[in-house]
C-alpha cells in the first residue's frame, strides 16, 4: 500500500499561539475513510472535536477481532472510531480480547471467546463490540489473560472466562461463559487483575486475592492457588491494585508502592530477582497516584506528572532509551504532564493533560498508533489521534483502545 509522509498541524482553533507539527506515516486508504491526522496534543482548545463524547478509538493488530472494527485478522497503525461503541467512561484492552464501560453501567466485549470470555453464555469470537448479558450497574472493569471482572455499584464483584485457576473468585468448571459472582467479596471499592489471578480492594483499606499462586502473587505468604479469595495479611491502607503475568502491585493510600510475587525480571523493583510472597516496599518511590503493569514490567506515575518503569525492557517498554533489564524504578525519559499510564504486552501508553497519547517499546503490530508499524520506540513517540485528544486509554497484547473526547 503506498505511503507518504504528512505534515500533521494543529486544527483551527487548537493549540492556542503554536505552530506545532509532527511528522508522521499514514496509510493513504485511512485518509481516504475520512480520518483527519490530526495528533491528539494539537487540540487544547476541543470546540472543533469531530466525534460524540466517549466515543472508543482502537488501532493496533487484531488476533481474533479485538479491535471491533468487525475484522478478525487487521492490523491498523492508524488510531480509528469503533463503530457504533459510545457513551464509554472506561476500556481495557486484553491479551486477545477487549471491554468498554458504558456510562450506563453496562459492559461491551470484543475479541477472543474460546473460554468464555465475552461473557454472552457461548465460546465463540466476536469481531465486533457487543453488550455482556447479565450484568449492570458496574463501576470498574479488570482483565486478565482470558478472563474478565466487574465491579458494581453495591460492592459486589462478578467474572468470566477462564476458571481453571480460580481466577474468578468461584469454585467449579474451569470456564465460566456468563458472569458470576465472586465468594467472601463485599464492600469493594476497587478491582484489580492479573494474568491468572484477581484482587480486591475494600472499603476498609484491605486487600483480598484469589486465584494463581504459583509465584506468590496472592501474598499470603504460600504458594498455594485460591479459589476463593482471602485477605492479605496484615496489608491495610490500600488504594489501588494491578497485577501482572505472576506478581502484584498495591499503590497504598499515602503514595507508596507495594510489591510482591514472581521476579525473574526485576518486577518487583527492589533491586534484586528474589521473588517475594509478602509485599515488599518498591525503591524509594513516594508521591504516587497511579500504578500498570504489563506482561514483564510496570509503571508508576507521580503527582509531579512523571513516569517510573522497571522490570523487562527488551523492547524498550521502559522508555528509558535503552532496552537493559531494570531492577529498579527508572524515568521514562522525555514524558511530563502525564495523567494516565498503561503497561502493554511489550510496550506502554501515556495520557497526558492536554489529551496527547505517547507509546513506547514494541510497534511489530502498530500498537503505538504512530501511523506505522515497527520499529521498536526506546523513548515515546507521539500517537495520531482526533482533534480533541483522548481521556483514557489501554495498552493490551498487540492493541490500543482509547476514548476520544468531546464537548
Amino acid at each position: 500500500m503506498q505511503q507518504r509522509q504528512w505534515e500533521v498541524r494543529p486544527a483551527a482553533g487548537g493549540l492556542a499561539g503554536a505552530a506545532r507539527q509532527v511528522a508522521v506515516t499514514a496509510s493513504v486508504a485511512a485518509l481516504a475513510a475520512g480520518l483527519a491526522l490530526v495528533p491528539a496534543s494539537a487540540a487544547s482548545g476541543r470546540s472543533n472535536a469531530l466525534l460524540e463524547p466517549g466515543e472508543a478509538w482502537a488501532w493496533g493488530t487484531s488476533l481474533k477481532g479485538e479491535l471491533g472494527y468487525g475484522e478478525p485478522f487487521q492490523t491498523q497503525p492508524v488510531p480509528q472510531a469503533v463503530p457504533d461503541v459510545d457513551d464509554v467512561i472506561d476500556v481495557i484492552a486484553s491479551d486477545a480480547f477487549s471491554l468498554a464501560l458504558k456510562s450506563d453501567g453496562t459492559v461491551w466485549e470484543t475479541g477472543q471467546g474460546d473460554r468464555g470470555q465475552q461473557g454472552d453464555g457461548t465460546f465463540s469470537d466476536s469481531a465486533q463490540f457487543h453488550a455482556v448479558p447479565g450484568i449492570d450497574e458496574v463501576t470498574a472493569i479488570a482483565c486478565g489473560a482470558g478472563f474478565s471482572l466487574a465491579l458494581r455499584a453495591d460492592g459486589t464483584v462478578w467474572g468470566w472466562g477462564d476458571n481453571s485457576q480460580g481466577a474468578l473468585g468461584v469454585k467449579g468448571p474451569a470456564d465460566r461463559p456468563s458472569p458470576v459472582q465472586a465468594l467472601r467479596l463485599k464492600n469493594v471499592v476497587a478491582i484489580g487483575a492479573g494474568a491468572f489471578h484477581g484482587m480486591a480492594v475494600h472499603k476498609n483499606g484491605s486487600l483480598s486475592t484469589w486465584g494463581d499462586n504459583s509465584n506468590g502473587e496472592l501474598g499470603d505468604g504460600t504458594r498455594t492457588d485460591r479459589k476463593v479469595a482471602r485477605k492479605v495479611p496484615g496489608l491495610i491502607g490500600v488504594a489501588a491494585v494491578a497485577g501482572g503475568t505472576g506478581w502484584s502491585l498495591a499503590l497504598n493510600s499515602d503514595g507508596t508502592v507495594l510489591s510482591w510475587g514472581d521476579n525473574q525480571y526485576g518486577q518487583l523493583g527492589d533491586g534484586t530477582h528474589v521473588d517475594r510472597s509478602t509485599p515488599g516496599s518498591v525503591g524509594a518511590l513516594s508521591g504516587i497516584t497511579q500504578i500498570s503493569t504489563g506482561d514483564f514490567h510496570n509503571l508508576a506515575l507521580t503527582d509531579g506528572g512523571a513516569v517510573w518503569a522497571w522490570g523487562y525492557n527488551v523492547s524498550g517498554a521502559l522508555g528509558d532509551g535503552t532496552t537493559i533489564e531494570r531492577r529498579s524504578p527508572v524515568l521514562v525519559r522525555g514524558l511530563n504532564d502525564v495523567v494516565l499510564v498503561s503497561g502493554g504486552s511489550f510496550f506502554s501508553m501515556a495520557l497526558q493533560t492536554d489529551g496527547a497519547a505517547w507509546g513506547w517499546g514494541s510497534n511489530g503490530g502498530g500498537q503505538l498508533g504512530t501511523g506505522s508499524v515497527g520499529p521498536d520506540e526506546l523513548t515515546p513517540v507521539l500517537s495520531l489521534g482526533p482533534a480533541g485528544g483522548y481521556s483514557s486509554l489501554s495498552a493490551g497484547l498487540n492493541q490500543t483502545l482509547a476514548i476520544a473526547v468531546t464537548e
